[in-house]
């Protein structure tokens, strides 16, 4: 059986994607996290289809990088069989994002920087260059596991575009969209590359970010939450397909 192993945040797992047009601010946010209506029209599950693939999905609401390479080691670790017929899809969202070990309720507790009450020390102490390598380095990580066990993985931004900088080499086989002038799919989506926006960073204003307004005009983002609409996921889709043949990826048969 083939299978679709999906990591990432919120545009991965399909927040908002059951957007319509008649829907109010306080009508969509009764919908917004509906699990039906973010299955049936997130690209993922259009990619299931096309592939005829079972998901297995790790992606979720606000979620940090740190908790989808700790859920997919966790994965790995409960593993005991090969993965040749797994395409592993992992798309990187924001740096300003972490995860903790909370040993009051002895869970994992993930957190954005501009949560005021545990973020401000880690933004205090942020460097964006030692965040990137760090980030290198457990992408490394993963495409030498998951390829150890025969699945195909592949990289994406999800809306920033990072610059890996000298590190780019060692991992740019395994990342879609290199052929773009920022290979993130809010760049992408909305044609727009000429910004300096960070996409929640906490520190801009999402909608000053030129990508965020276009996207919504062309209707390929909700106005409400900025998350891609059905029409966005649908394109979001088509791009991977499109990438993965260049790839010359196939499922093993």
């Amino acid at each position: 059986m083939r299978h679709l192993v999906t990591f990432g945040d919120s545009w991965v797992y399909g927040v908002g994607a059951g957007y319509r047009k008649e829907l109010n601010s306080t009508q969509y946010e009764q919908i917004r996290f509906v699990k039906t209506l973010c299955d049936s029209n997130s690209f993922r599950t259009f990619l299931s289809d096309f592939y005829q693939a079972d998901n297995l999905n790790f992606a979720s609401q606000g979620s940090s990088n740190q908790r989808q390479f700790r859920l997919a080691s966790e994965f790995l670790e409960s593993n005991n069989k090969r993965l040749d017929n797994h395409l592993v899809l992992w798309g990187v969202t924001s740096l300003y994002r972490n995860e903790i070990w909370d040993e009051k309720t002895k869970s994992w507790f993930n957190f954005q920087y501009a949560d005021k009450k545990i973020g401000k020390e880690y933004l205090m102490s942020f460097d964006h260059t030692k965040e990137i390598k760090k980030l290198v380095e457990k992408i490394k990580e993963m495409i030498n596991k998951f390829k150890m066990l025969g699945a195909n993985i592949y990289f994406y931004d999800i809306f920033n575009h990072n610059d890996y900088m000298e590190h780019w080499n060692d991992i740019s086989e395994y990342f879609l969209f290199g052929q773009y002038p920022k290979r993130d799919l809010l760049s992408i989506l909305s044609g727009e590359y000429d910004t300096k926006h960070f996409f929640q960073s906490n520190l801009d204003d999402n909608y000053a970010d030129p990508r965020v307004r276009t996207g919504i005009y062309k209707e390929f983002l909700n106005p409400y939450s900025w998350h891609p609409t059905r029409k966005g996921h649908e394109t979001i889709s088509k791009l991977l397909v499109e990438e993965l043949n260049d790839k010359n990826f196939n499922f093993n048969t």
